[in-house]
C-alpha cells in the first residue's frame, strides 16, 4: 500500500514538472504584457520617451536568450552533478542491480580476455 502511495506521489511529482514549463509560459507571457505597459506609462511621464514594442520585444528575448544559455552551461552539468552524487551515496534497488550486471559483465569480459577501454 506504501509503496503504490509513493509511486502515485512520484507520478504527480514527474507530471507537475512538465506542467510547470506551460504554467509559467503562460504566466510569462501576461506577465510581459503588464510590464510593458507599466514601463511604457513610466518612460512617458518620467522623460518623455516612448519604448517602440520592437525595442522592448528585443530587450526581453535578449534577456530569455541570457537566461537559456545560463541554465544550459551552468545550471543543468550541476544538476547531473548532484544526481550522480545522490545515486552513489544513497542505497536504491536500481543501483544494486545495476552493480550486480556490471559485475557479471566484468566476470564475462575477464573470461573471454575482454579489455575495456575506460
Amino acid at each position: 500500500m506504501i509503496n503504490k502511495l509513493c509511486q502515485l506521489w512520484g507520478t504527480f511529482r514527474f507530471l507537475a514538472t512538465y506542467l510547470n514549463f506551460y504554467t509559467s509560459a503562460f504566466i510569462l507571457f501576461f506577465s510581459m504584457v503588464g510590464a510593458y505597459d507599466t514601463l511604457q506609462a513610466w518612460l512617458r511621464t518620467a522623460m518623455n520617451w516612448d519604448l517602440r514594442i520592437w525595442q522592448y520585444f528585443v530587450v526581453v528575448g535578449v534577456l530569455l536568450t541570457a537566461g537559456l544559455i545560463f541554465e544550459r552551461r551552468i545550471t543543468i552539468p550541476n544538476v547531473f552533478l548532484f544526481w550522480n552524487k545522490m545515486w552513489y551515496d544513497t542505497p536504491n534497488e536500481m543501483k544494486d542491480d545495476i552493480l550486480r550486471v556490471e559485475k557479471k559483465v566484468n566476470k564475462i569480459m575477464n573470461k573471454f580476455g575482454i579489455e575495456d577501454e575506460d
